[in-house]
């Protein structure tokens, strides 16, 4: 199951139950004694992108995987800010956003302490994007064309030790 993230502070587990009908959740910050059942944590993945549509297509691909959690982001700037107030594993970047493009922000979390992991996702036939991305840190780069791999590149993290 894919879970949304919105305003969690870094320390403060996903919600896992909806409240009662027309209710929010309560916040796992209002049961201090709350924990996973399993102990685990999820991996957390931040999909940037200002097409909310593809935001939504990889969230679809991916909400048969339990412990995978996604939050997303319309541009470099809020990726940043979220990548600062919430734990993250991988940053799937787009480049072309309004606000912060995908190279400065990418720049921008790989200059954090302990910066999860990036990954270049555009749409740009470029090759000297795909060096432009790498040199600022990314780990990889696919093509929006490139679904399937990018799909299989986050489960595959997802599974591989923290």
């Amino acid at each position: 199951m894919v879970r949304a993230v919105t305003d969690r502070p870094r320390d403060v587990p996903p919600r896992t139950q909806p409240g009662p009908a027309g209710q929010p959740a309560p916040a796992a910050s209002d049961s201090p004694d709350w924990m996973p059942a399993d102990g685990h944590t999820p991996f957390r993945v931040l999909v940037v992108d200002d097409v909310a549509e593809l935001r939504l297509l990889v969230r679809t691909l991916l909400e048969d995987e339990r412990d995978i959690e996604l939050l997303d982001a319309g541009d470099g700037a809020e990726a940043v800010s979220l990548v600062g107030t919430h734990p993250v594993d991988l940053v799937i970047m787009d480049m072309y956003m309004p606000v912060m493009d995908g190279l400065e922000a990418t720049h921008a979390i790989r200059s954090a302490d302990a910066p999860p992991e990036v990954v270049a996702f555009t749409s740009s036939i470029d090759g000297r994007l795909n060096e432009a991305f790498l040199a600022e840190g990314a780990a990889a780069h696919f093509d929006k064309g490139e679904m399937t791999s990018l799909i299989a590149y986050i489960k595959a993290a997802a599974r591989s030790p923290r």
